[in-house]
């Protein structure tokens, strides 16, 4: 079951929207989703982050230009990196936590990796071809024992007064689109 914040969606008041969950989570397909509803900035991390070749952004330089996307006015970003966590969930209005399975976030990715293999997905760096990694596959396995009780302790603390969605199922995200879609079309 969806678990929404007592009141009814605001899309005027969501401005800025931070979407965390693990691989495979259906995290960039939502931001989409809300992009197109919205109209927002869309920010995918990782076609940020990532060079050609999978070769990753100085730590420095990746910082100082998170800071230039979180600065602004209006956005969804999509992605984890728990370093920048932080500073996204200060900025942010809204956080929307995908809490799917660890099953069907490992279905999802190795139907991912299949269907792209060799190839660079819309939501990725270009030049980061798809590919199949063990150790990419280990963190969606402990993800939800690990990287999960963190971003709950980072929500707990960056969080007061965000309003948060917690999105487990396909009905779930389902209904918050919908939702969405009635408030925008009231508009």
């Amino acid at each position: 079951m969806i678990e929404l914040p007592p009141n009814p969606l605001k899309v005027k008041s969501m401005k800025r929207i931070m979407v965390i969950g693990n691989c495979g989570a259906g995290k960039s397909t939502l931001a989409r989703k809300i992009h197109g509803l919205t109209q927002l900035r869309l920010i995918h991390l990782d076609k940020e982050y990532w060079q050609p070749g999978w070769v990753e952004t100085d730590l420095d330089i990746w910082r100082h230009k998170l800071e230039g996307l979180v600065a602004q006015d209006d956005w969804i970003i999509d992605g984890n990196y728990g370093s920048s966590m932080e500073m996204r969930m200060k900025r942010a209005d809204t956080i929307i936590v995908m809490e799917v399975s660890t099953w069907k976030s490992m279905v999802r990715v190795l139907k991912r990796i299949f269907k792209h293999y060799g190839s660079t997905r819309p939501d990725m760096a270009e030049g980061c071809d798809e590919r199949f990694s063990w150790s990419f596959l280990h963190y969606i396995l402990i993800y939800n024992f690990t990287r999960r009780p963190a971003n709950e302790r980072r929500i707990a603390q960056y969080g007061v007064g965000k309003t948060i969605y917690r999105l487990r199922t396909n009905s779930d995200i389902n209904q918050f689109l919908s939702q969405l879609e009635k408030e925008k079309s009231q508009l």
